[in-house]
């Protein structure tokens, strides 16, 4: 059976949100339409497919209702009896004992090499490797020479008690962590752990381990325990020292992706509450909490803001996921070895880390907790947690969404497990009600600070129309990676399926992995639309990365089932069994850590300068820390500071319009004038409406207009996507032009200034600055105003009133595609906002310029028009454009550069 798809490159909507959709006329809608059908339709299709030939051929397939009543009459549950009973030798079993002896003795050895700065950390390991197992060994062999008893079991017993020191011997690399200025040799110094806190964890750890020591006497227990705090704290450790680093410097581009966490840490710090003063685009966490840790440990400045991201976040992240895989696997060596391998090794290939989910890794071990065992207060704890993610990562909510989910598919399907009706949703119950209690929590919180209504605002504003904001055309020349990231959630996801539905087919119990399996993968398919939405590299690989805890529990699964199956087959069963039963899950090791880009050696060389990095200088601008040679000159942020301090002052309001809220509210110390201090998040109309209300409210004195190019690069983003903020925001812009005058322009950011302000005159503070500024024609400094096919799109229009109060215009014909437009006598352009075209015909497909004096992209008006004989009108709202108020009352000139029209007339509309 064959399904053809046909989808439309031509976007055909309308809309108050202005992006490159409208303004190339591009269907971002059709991904999401191949996606759906990929990752929905088609699977829904099978399943359907199926109930269809099970009700055909009852005696063959099981129908629907048999496979929802599957687990009523399926075996017992077996989920921990699946692995093969492992024949382990006293080679094999020595060779395990002394193996953990030396990987806690590795993690002391790294941790001193690291400490001591050496240049050979690989010996360290060894040699301190060395001294530990024959100390553990020698004190073993005394003990049992004094007291008797099993020298394996004291053995272990003495390195499960110095499992905890793993987390001392962290304060030893804090205290050494270090950054060295080439320019000056000074060595300085960011402690990072402080030594209380270290202290507490270790005595906790310890008194954890001894307790499970005297509660469990046997030697089988002890070993266990010598296992656990080895899988669950040395390994993380040691994955938490090979994946940190110490940033050594800063790049360019600050002023407005990372100026967004700058400056709403800062104003965080000065009193503005989230949601009710500020909104974050990316969430409380990653453009609050996150700079305001990292700032608190290593220094209030840029660079500072970003360094826990490589230290404390990503490490975090990646022992996250491995301690899903510990929690998944209880005891599989190999495989855990692999998934050490996946997290260390690959990062450059593989493993994309996106700090802002650091806890979606701990989450899901959380929620393989709760399926293995019923108790209230771990499924109300995972309740918790999810909630939280979801409120200070707003992308995380569907992570909530596929956590419940799988709790009550879960639950449901092993229904007639549970003694009771009430029991058998009783995680279900639990989830809930920790969700319940969080979010009764937030409301109260909320509502004390008067910001209940801006929260539930923050959403309505975001959610709808972003695939219209920042959509994009996937690049044609697909390069590998690309296609893998845009392949592997999909891919997931339908093994995912595939997993399961065989499993119900054959009436097969599933398992927590399996389970888990869902989750994470269901979580990372509903985020994928993100990078749709904007289909750029890192967009893509954003949504990609969400999709990796699927991937590795997928991994596991498949590796573990390929074991399985070897160690069952009759030619290879006794010898697989014989060397531990993990045939598949040693030959994909070895293939990790062959292809990885990074071998061993590198990572344990390099783990030393990760910690001890070196920079070129010292900061030349305090506030923006250790920084490359191209980043802003400081004598910008002088002559900035020179021009706002005339009309206003530090801790006063400026409206910044080009996307730079590093500069303005972070490095200058000012504040904006409304929540919206990242004007790209304003789009739609109901929010430009707000942005409108709160500049009335403030009354700003100085408006920052456009930022065209300083040197060789542009500061901020007053254009994306080819489209100026000034049709993005035209709404703003038409409030500012109508409301502010220009001022001047210093070093490439254009100021208009409030209309009622009598500030200084330019000259009294010309000679501060670093070059005489331009005070002419700003107007036309304002960027290209082209509106491309947005027009047609665009649902904000006129009103009736207004439309009734258009005046005409007399043109006349110069030439097939050239006409003079003329003001009416005593009015200006700038009086007007819309410009109207009328034609009796229709309209054909053509582009079209308006201009005074040059047509370029500074003194132009630009659209385009797709075209149909039932358009009879086009309205522009010129009145956005910088160009349109910078025009004198002569005539303009009109001209089709593309296509050929008929026009009827032309009017202003006010």
């Amino acid at each position: 059976m064959v399904f053809v798809v046909k989808t439309s490159p031509v976007y055909t909507g309308r809309a108050d949100v202005v992006g490159y959709p409208l303004y190339a006329d591009f269907n971002v809608d059709q991904y999401f339409t191949l996606f759906h059908i990929a990752a929905f339709y088609f699977p829904a299709l099978t399943i359907g497919v199926y109930a269809l030939l099970s009700l055909i051929d009852r005696r063959r397939l099981p129908s629907p209702t048999d496979i929802v009543r599957w687990p009523a009459s399926s075996p017992p549950r077996a989920e921990d009896q699946s692995e093969p009973e492992v024949r382990r030798t006293t080679v094999v079993s020595a060779f395990s004992r002394v193996g953990r002896v030396a990987l806690v003795g590795a993690l002391f050895g790294l941790e001193v090499g690291i400490w001591r700065n050496s240049d050979h950390v690989a010996w360290n390991v060894i040699v301190v490797a060395l001294l530990f197992a024959a100390a553990v060994y020698a004190a073993a062999a005394v003990w049992v020479r004094v007291e008797s008893g099993d020298f394996w079991d004291i053995a272990a017993v003495l390195n499960a008690l110095a499992v905890p020191f793993g987390i001392g011997g962290l304060t030893l690399v804090s205290r050494s962590t270090s950054l060295v200025t080439l320019d000056d040799g000074q060595i300085h110094r960011y402690p990072w752990l402080r030594l209380s806190i270290a202290a507490v964890l270790t005595v906790l750890a310890l008194l954890f381990v001894v307790w499970r020591l005297v509660r469990h006497r046997s030697p089988a227990a002890r070993a266990d325990t010598e296992r656990l705090g080895i899988a669950f704290l040395t390994i993380p450790l040691g994955i938490f020292l090979f994946t940190a680093q110490l940033l050594p410097t800063t790049l360019p581009g600050w002023t407005f992706e990372d100026g967004q966490g700058l400056a709403s840490q800062h104003l965080m710090t000065s009193g503005f509450f989230p949601w009710r003063d500020i909104l974050l685009a990316h969430g409380l966490f990653l453009d609050g909490l996150r700079n305001m840790f990292s700032m608190a440990v290593f220094g209030s400045s840029h660079w500072g803001a970003l360094v826990a991201d490589g230290l404390i976040f990503g490490p975090l992240y990646a022992a996250g996921m491995y301690y899903l895989a510990a929690t998944l696997l209880r005891g599989r060596n190999l495989l855990l070895l692999l998934t050490v391998a996946l997290v260390v090794s690959t990062s450059a290939w593989i493993f994309v880390i996106d700090i802002r989910f650091v806890a979606w890794p701990f989450i899901l071990a959380l929620l393989v907790a709760a399926l293995r065992r019923s108790a209230w207060w771990k499924s109300s704890l995972l309740g918790v947690a999810v909630t939280i993610e979801a409120i200070l990562v707003p992308e995380s909510a569907y992570f909530a969404i596929a956590t419940f989910a799988g709790i009550a598919g879960y639950e449901f399907v092993n229904r007639h497990d549970a003694r009771s009706r009430l029991r058998a949703f009783s995680r279900t119950a639990g989830l809930a009600a920790g969700g319940a209690v969080t979010v009764g929590a937030l409301v109260l919180v909320l509502a004390a600070n008067h910001a209940l209504s801006s929260f539930i605002g923050y959403y309505v504003a975001f959610v709808p129309g972003h695939e219209l904001e920042g959509g994009l055309p996937i690049v044609a020349s697909l390069n590998p990676f690309l296609v893998f990231v845009i392949a592997a959630p999909i891919a997931a996801w339908l093994a995912t399926i595939a997993i399961a539905g065989s499993k119900m087919v054959l009436r097969r119990r599933l398992t927590v992995a399996d389970w888990t399996l869902m989750v994470a993968a269901l979580a990372g398919i509903l985020y994928f639309g993100k990078g749709l939405a904007r289909a750029d590299l890192g967009h893509l690989e954003q949504a990609y990365s969400q999709s990796i805890p699927a991937l590795m529990i997928l991994a596991i699964i498949v590796v573990s089932a390929i074991d399985r199956w070897l160690s069952s087959w009759t030619l290879t069963k006794d010898l697989v069994l014989r060397v531990g039963g993990q045939v598949a899950s040693a030959a994909a090791l070895i293939a990790v850590l062959i292809a990885s880009p990074q071998p061993v050696g590198a990572l344990v060389g390099a783990s030393t300068y990760n910690f001890h990095p070196h920079t070129g200088s010292e900061p030349t601008v305090a506030p923006l820390g250790y920084a490359t040679g191209d980043h802003v000159d400081p004598t910008l942020i002088s002559d900035l500071n020179t021009v706002l301090g005339a009309y206003s002052g530090p801790g006063s309001t400026v409206l910044d319009l080009t996307n730079n809220p590093g500069i303005f509210y972070y490095v200058l110390d000012y504040y904006p004038p409304t929540s919206y201090y990242n004007i790209s998040i304003a789009e739609s109309q109901q929010s430009q409406d707000q942005v409108i209300a709160d500049i009335q409210h403030h009354s700003p004195k100085l408006a920052i207009v456009s930022a065209h190019l300083y040197e060789d690069y542009t500061l901020g983003l007053p254009a994306w996507d080819q489209i100026n903020n000034q049709v993005r925001h035209h709404l703003v812009y038409q409030y500012v032009f109508d409301h502010y005058r220009p001022l001047l322009d210093v070093d490439g950011f254009v100021i208009y200034a409030l209309d009622t302000v009598q500030g200084p005159p330019v000259s009294t503070f010309a000679s501060q600055l670093s070059a005489p500024p331009r005070t002419d024609d700003l107007a036309f400094d304002s960027g290209q105003c082209a509106w491309g096919y947005i027009p047609d799109h665009l649902t904000i229009q006129p009103s009736a009133g207004e439309l009734a109060n258009a005046v005409s215009i007399s043109t006349s014909q110069t030439s097939s595609s050239v006409q003079t437009l003329s003001l009416p006598e005593g009015a200006a352009w700038g009086s007007y906002r819309w410009l109207e075209i009328d034609s009796a015909t229709g309209f054909s497909p053509g582009a079209f310029s308006v201009y005074q004096g040059n047509n370029d992209d500074y003194h132009s008006v630009t659209f385009w028009t797709m075209g149909g004989t039932d358009v009879h009108r086009y309205l522009v709202h010129v009145g956005a454009c910088g160009q349109w108020h910078g025009y004198s009352a002569d005539p303009l000139t009109f001209v089709q550069t593309q296509g050929s029209q008929q026009f009827t007339a032309f009017r202003l509309v006010p």
